[in-house]
């Protein structure tokens, strides 16, 4: 960290200005005594010319005597010290022994007081106290002795008081008191640096009024010397040179594009509302703490500006904070009557409400640069978005929330724990990596998570794609599985999605096969091993390029192999369950079976559990049907067309069926509406396979359903 200590290095100019003044100091033949204010506002680098006026006088051969009226908590405590310093640096003795004893009684006097008090002996210690301030000599006597040490050494002394402007207002008076007294000190130079403006209202508060404080300021001052401005290019070039330490130091590294993205930003927004030294310190400093709080978890460049903007422009900064991630969700109408470059204007103006019109222009580009996707009035398509996330822009929510809270939240996963699962996958340690998933995966991270790694996958080599994928398979039973019909809408259909990606980009051909195989042994839930085959690129489009097509789409032959060895498993798993599995599980296994794998085994398996239990004739129907649905009473969508039938005749012995169940028309039919109770579906398929008369009407009204409409589930 960079602290507020005077630097001595001339990074900013000071020297020579330090230097002329020291010059005019020592030139000065007449012995009369100067009181010079260098004048400029907090944190301008005053402390830092003292340092360098300090050396040049020194250099000289002139004596310089810091004084720091801050240490003293009265007046005379100031003077004695003062009167005592200056003759130290003389040279020479302003007391006598016996009265730099008294001096010491009386340092000492409120100790012994202090420790009689606590024997009971509080009297007597404060008549010592009191006795020896009694024989110590007065301050005029002080005073005068030392102007007459200081007319004899006849070489002028200069005092360097820095920052009176901060003192109480008795110190400050004070210290002006002890500059008044000494004011026919022959010899003698006080500089003061202090901000005069801030000196006036402290003691205009005092005497009625800032005119007045500037009349008394100017019977103490005889040379107000105003601290020259430091020139843009050289506060420019020192802010960099801190922050470019600070990238130095934290071992970050930003490449050409993203520097000069920085430096377009810098200059145009934030530069020119840093004014003094002090604000480059505190603004490395902020930068600093921030990039070390959050390692390779946002981008550094999105970092620096955000903390540019937290500093220099707050205002601005919280509306940002306010406006930029909605805290409510917005209404899905709000798409359908509003553009998107009327939401953009629309935020942009609440953002930079209150900034200067000359400014409007700048800070505008600024925050399209940050928030793209919400400022811009252009489109943004997927690769851009992808773009963002490898950067770690806080164009992505998730990146401006961790710099936000300053911490990656609970439901994040951190980018290097990202990074070390790729280090894991190139090398293959399969193991590892899942154990590292399992740790990582729960309700709250499971979104995100299967967000990074789909993000990325276009960016792996083959190896890393293998492992990633069988991993994936291996957690899959720990993502959620919802009761909807599109899974793909959430991570556990989405991970299957990534998983059949990082097959179909793999490049070699047995190498594809090998890893589907590998992903479809290893599943740890039969749902998402579906999920992941149907996710494959199966179909070829014989239009396009072959070499196209080599990278892109298994052929025919491997999908069936796949499609069959996926059957098997599922069969397998079916067949051995002593409970009958979830209704979404059998009908995605049945349809897998229905092209790829041995229908005879799903007919035993049903007629048998059909014969065990006749209750499942209802929730039977819905494998043939569009879906199943959830709540108090699941419905079906029913197409009933000659699909479905065929569907049913693959899936059961419908001979036997007809002949073994008979049930009854439910009370509450709904008349062939689109969602059925399972008692109607029940129903319904058996009077169509009967061919009645009701069953046939049905048939002949789904024609169109058949026609037009989809039958697959």
């Amino acid at each position: 960290m960079l602290n507020d200590l005077p630097t001595k290095t001339d990074l900013l100019g000071r020297l020579p200005f330090a230097e002329s003044i020291a010059r005019v100091i020592v030139t000065q033949t007449d012995p009369a005594p100067q009181v010079i204010a260098i004048d400029g506002a907090w944190g301008d680098g005053k402390t830092t010319v003292f340092g360098f006026l300090l050396e040049a006088l020194n250099k000289q051969g002139f004596k310089v005597v810091p004084f720091n009226p801050w240490r003293y908590k009265d007046e005379d405590t100031m003077l004695r010290a003062f009167a005592l310093g200056l003759a130290e640096k003389l040279g020479v003795r302003v007391l006598n022994k016996s009265e730099q004893w008294v001096e010491v009684a009386v340092d000492r006097g409120e100790l012994v007081e202090q420790t009689a008090g606590a024997f009971g002996l509080g009297s007597l210690g404060r008549l010592f106290h009191l006795g020896a301030k009694g024989l110590r000599q007065s301050i005029d006597q002080l005073l005068d002795r030392t102007k007459g040490l200081l007319n004899e050494h006849g070489r002028r002394v200069t005092i360097l008081v820095d920052d009176p402007d901060r003192l109480e207002v008795e110190q400050l008076m004070g210290l002006f008191r002890l500059i008044k007294l000494t004011a026919d000190f022959e010899w003698l130079t006080f500089v003061l640096a202090m901000d005069c403006s801030a000196i006036i209202r402290t003691v205009g508060g005092r005497f009625g009024g800032d005119d007045e404080g500037r009349r008394f300021l100017e019977k103490i001052v005889q040379v107000p010397v105003r601290l020259p401005a430091v020139p843009h290019g050289k506060l420019r070039e020192f802010t960099l040179e801190q922050i470019d330490r600070v990238i130095d130091d934290l071992a970050i590294k930003i490449d050409q594009s993203e520097a000069v993205r920085f430096r377009g930003s810098f200059d145009s927004t934030l530069m020119p509302l840093i004014r003094t030294p002090r604000s480059v310190k505190q603004y490395a400093n902020v930068v600093r703490f921030s990039l070390g709080l959050l390692p390779g978890e946002v981008n550094p460049v999105d970092v620096m500006i955000l903390e540019g903007m937290r500093l220099f422009a707050r205002d601005v900064f919280d509306r940002i904070k306010e406006h930029i991630i909605p805290k409510i969700e917005p209404h899905w109408m709000d798409d359908l009557w509003e553009k998107d470059e009327d939401k953009a204007d629309k935020l942009m103006k609440k953002l930079l409400a209150g900034v200067d019109d000359t400014e409007v222009s700048a800070w505008r580009s600024l925050l399209i640069m940050l928030f793209p996707a919400k400022l811009s009035r252009a489109s943004h398509d997927e690769g851009e978005f992808l773009a963002w996330t490898d950067a770690r822009r806080v164009a992505c929510d998730e990146y401006f929330i961790r710099y936000l809270a300053a911490v990656v939240p609970d439901n994040d996963v951190p980018d290097a724990e990202l990074d070390q699962w790729m280090a894991l996958a190139e090398t293959g340690d399969i193991n590892s990596l899942v154990s590292n998933l399992q740790n990582r995966l729960n309700t709250k991270t499971e979104e995100i998570l299967v967000q990074k790694v789909r993000r990325v996958q276009r960016r792996l080599s083959d190896s890393q794609r293998a492992t990633l994928a069988v991993a994936m398979a291996r957690v899959a039973s720990q993502l959620t599985l919802r009761d909807v019909a599109h899974q793909s809408d959430f991570a556990f259909g989405q991970s299957a999605i990534f998983a059949a990606q990082c097959v179909g980009n793999t490049k070699d051909l047995k190498t594809r096969e090998l890893v589907a195989s590998e992903v479809i042994k290893c599943a740890s839930s039969g749902i998402w091993a579906v999920g992941f085959f149907w996710a494959l690129p199966h179909d070829r489009d014989q239009d396009e390029d072959a070499d196209e097509q080599e990278q892109r789409y298994l052929p025919k032959e491997m999908s069936s192999r796949l499609g069959e060895l996926l059957s098997q498993r599922l069969m397998d798993e079916i067949e051995a369950s002593d409970q009958r599995p979830a209704i979404e599980l059998l009908r995605r296994s049945f349809l897998i079976c229905h092209d790829y794998g041995n229908l005879d085994r799903v007919r035993t398996w049903t007629k048998r559990e059909l014969t065990r239990d006749p209750s499942f004739l209802g929730p039977f129907v819905s494998l043939i049907m569009q879906g199943s649905y959830s709540g108090s009473e699941r419905q079906q969508e029913w197409p009933g067309n000659k699909a479905a039938l065929n569907k049913a005749t693959a899936y059961i012995d419908t001979e036997w069926l007809v002949q073994t169940f008979s049930p009854d028309m439910p009370v509450n039919s709904k008349k062939w509406g689109p969602y059925i109770s399972d008692e109607e579906a029940a129903y319904r398929l058996i009077q169509m396979l009967k061919g009645t008369e009701e069953g046939n009407a049905q048939a002949n009204q789904s024609v169109g359903n058949e026609q037009g409409g989809s039958d697959e589930a």
